[in-house]
C-alpha cells in the first residue's frame, strides 16, 4: 500500500522533470513524453494524468488521493 510520503517523492520527480522539458502551459507534449520516457506510463496514461492535474488541481485529487488511501484503493477501474 502507497502512502503519503510516496506522493512528496513523486512531486518531487515531477517538478524535476518539468524543469528538465521547460513545460509551459501552452505546451504540455513535452512534459507527456518525459512521464512517458523517465517515469514509465503509456501516453495514455500521461495525458490522463497531465488531464486530470490541469482539470482538477491539488485540492481535488488530494483529497480523493486521501479517500482512495482510506478506500484501500491502489489501481483504480481506468486500468492505467
Amino acid at each position: 500500500m502507497h502512502t503519503m510520503e510516496d506522493v512528496s517523492f513523486l512531486a518531487d520527480e515531477y517538478r524535476s522533470m518539468i524543469e528538465d522539458c521547460n513545460v509551459l502551459d501552452q505546451d504540455q507534449d513535452s512534459l507527456k513524453k518525459q512521464l512517458v520516457q523517465e517515469a514509465d506510463w503509456t501516453y495514455r496514461g500521461a495525458e490522463e494524468i497531465v488531464f486530470l492535474a490541469k482539470r482538477y488541481g491539488s485540492f481535488v485529487l488530494r483529497n480523493a488521493l486521501a479517500l482512495s488511501l482510506a478506500l484501500g484503493i491502489e489501481d483504480g477501474d481506468a486500468g492505467l
